[in-house]
C-alpha cells in the first residue's frame, strides 16, 4: 500500500463518522479521539510529502544513466523509503484492518501481474503498443458486456420465476371451479 492511499484512507475516515475510526484504529488511541484525528491530520500530509518525495526520487532513479549517480540515488530512495515506513505505525491501525489492507493490496497486485501477462502475449505476438492498448480495452469492454449479459439474464430468470408463481397462485384446480348448474359431475347422475 502505498503512503499516498494511506492518507487517502484516513482522510475517508475523517470524513466518516467516529464509528469508523473506532472500528480501525487501536482501542488505546479511542479514549483520545480528538486528539489521534489532529495527530492523524498532521501525520498524513507529512506522509503525503514524503511519498512525493519519494516519487520524484525513484523517478530519477529511473532517468539516471551513470552508475555512480543512480547507486547514490538508490541509497536516497531506500533511506527515503525507511523514513516513510517509520510512519506507518503511527497510525495505530487494528491489526485486522492492516490483514484486510494486505489482502486487498495482493488482489491488485495480482491483476496488475495478469495486466503484464497479457500485455507481454500481445507484444509477444506482434502488436505494438498502440495494438496492446486498443486490445486491452477491447477487453475490458467484453468483459463489461459479459457482466450486464449474465446479470440481464438473472434478471429475466427472475421475472420468469416471479411469473410463474403469480400463474400459481392464480390458477385454480378444475375440479375447484365451480360449475354452471346442471353441467357439474354429479348433473349427469341426476339425469
Amino acid at each position: 500500500m502505498t503512503a499516498t492511499s494511506q492518507a487517502l484512507r484516513w482522510r475517508e475516515v475523517f470524513e466518516g463518522a467516529e464509528t469508523e475510526v473506532d472500528r480501525v484504529v487501536v482501542d488505546k488511541k479511542i479514549a483520545n479521539r480528538e486528539g489521534h484525528l489532529r495527530d492523524l491530520r498532521k501525520l498524513i500530509k507529512k506522509v503525503h510529502a514524503l511519498d512525493q518525495k519519494v516519487d520524484a526520487k525513484y523517478e530519477a532513479w529511473q532517468k539516471a544513466q551513470q552508475k555512480g549517480r543512480k547507486e547514490k540515488l538508490e541509497r536516497e530512495l531506500k533511506k527515503m523509503s525507511a523514513q516513510l515506513q517509520e510512519l506507518f505505525p503511527k497510525f495505530y491501525y487494528k491489526q485486522k484492518v492492516i490483514e484486510e489492507m494486505i489482502v486487498v493490496a495482493g488482489n491488485v497486485h495480482e491483476k496488475f501481474q495478469a495486466s503484464l501477462r497479457r500485455i507481454q502475449e500481445l507484444t509477444n505476438a506482434g502488436l505494438n503498443l498502440e495494438g496492446v492498448r486498443q486490445v486491452l480495452a477491447l477487453e475490458e469492454e467484453n468483459e463489461r458486456l459479459r457482466q450486464a449479459l449474465a446479470e440481464a439474464r438473472q434478471e429475466a430468470r427472475e421475472a420468469v420465476e416471479r411469473t410463474h408463481r403469480q400463474y400459481r397462485r392464480d390458477l385454480v384446480p378444475l375440479r375447484q371451479l365451480p360449475a354452471p348448474f346442471g353441467r357439474g359431475p354429479h348433473a349427469q347422475s341426476r339425469q
